[in-house]
């Protein structure tokens, strides 16, 4: 059985144990690797440059279609990028695969946002360890400084005059209508973020059973715009809940997609600069599991990586 830490773990429930999401995603393992190693040509939509790029006869219309095999696919797109656009095509047999945009590092890359989202979600639980760290130290080093000065008072015959002050509670905030907006947009999409979760183990379930991997990757990238989204709205989610900052959306809730997410650098620093001055500890409606939720999508998102036998690295 997987430890605690595990993503199937994290998906496990009573409906669906941890041994049998297991045995599920080993089985939509082998079948990822029997479509893969027997698939056939992918037809793809590509500029002329590209095919004379990859030594494909180039056409005299700006964009063609042409003929790949996965071995050629692997070589252009690399074996993840490969993998998963001959797993996805179920979706659409007859569909052409869009070469430039499964080339580009950006959130129209079916696998890509997927692994990116992922990626997100790992970088901002080691931020928010780092800055516990720091602040862990912070602290033991005040104290330290504290007690030294109490210390010499005492040996100078003082004692410490101002320790019955307290420091005045900070009045409540008055909510803007950005605020609002800001607390209404994190509250619909860690509820989207959550039911999606829960669907987790019946998707796997039912794909595996059915030797469907397609489904799988629907799933994914639905979950991987959800939690763009989610940080978007909350930048800091592994944050304790009364410090963590929301943001006020751009149009009103659900209108951010992983097609936005083009770097981290470019997503992170674009949420920082909308922040609203807003703690969710000051609104009782924010929920206070925002971090597990995303510890449990960063945990999901690795084992449907995984289950399709592709890797979830850390940094993208």
């Amino acid at each position: 059985m997987p430890p605690p830490s595990s993503p199937l773990a994290a998906a496990g429930s009573s409906a669906a144990p941890i041994d049998e999401l297991a045995a599920a995603e080993r089985a939509l393992r082998a079948t990822a690797d029997r479509l893969t190693s027997s698939a056939a040509p992918m037809r793809v939509s590509a500029t002329t440059d590209t095919m004379t790029a990859v030594s494909m006869k180039a056409a005299s219309a700006t964009t063609e279609t042409m003929t790949l095999s996965v071995d050629e696919l692997t070589r252009q797109l690399g074996a993840d990028a490969a993998r998963y656009a001959v797993l996805r095509r179920a979706r659409n047999p007859q569909g052409r695969l869009d070469f430039e945009r499964w080339r580009r590092a950006t959130g129209a890359n079916p696998v890509f946002a997927v692994r990116f989202a992922h990626a997100r979600l790992l970088r901002a639980a080691r931020h928010a360890a780092e800055r516990r760290a720091a602040e862990r130290r912070a602290a033991e080093r005040s104290a330290a400084e504290k007690h030294a000065v109490e210390q010499r008072a005492v040996e100078q015959g003082r004692t410490g005059a101002a320790d019955g002050a307290r420091t005045p509670l900070a009045p409540s905030p008055r909510w803007s209508a950005a605020q609002s907006a800001a607390v209404l947009s994190a509250l619909s999409a860690t509820d989207t973020l959550r039911r999606l979760l829960g669907q987790y183990p019946v998707v796997l379930s039912r794909a595996a059973e059915r030797g469907q991997p397609h489904r799988l990757t629907r799933y994914l990238e639905s979950l991987a715009a959800a939690v763009t989204e989610l940080l978007t709205l909350v930048p800091e989610p592994f944050e304790h809940i009364e410090r963590q900052r929301l943001t006020a959306p751009a149009s009103g809730p659900g209108t951010h997609t992983a097609d936005t997410a083009d770097t981290a650098d470019t997503a992170d620093g674009e949420a920082q600069a909308n922040a609203t001055d807003v703690r969710a500890g000051a609104h009782p409606d924010i929920p206070a599991d925002t971090a597990a939720l995303a510890q449990h999508a960063a945990d999901v998102l690795r084992s449907g990586l995984t289950a399709l036998g592709i890797s979830a690295p850390e940094q993208l």
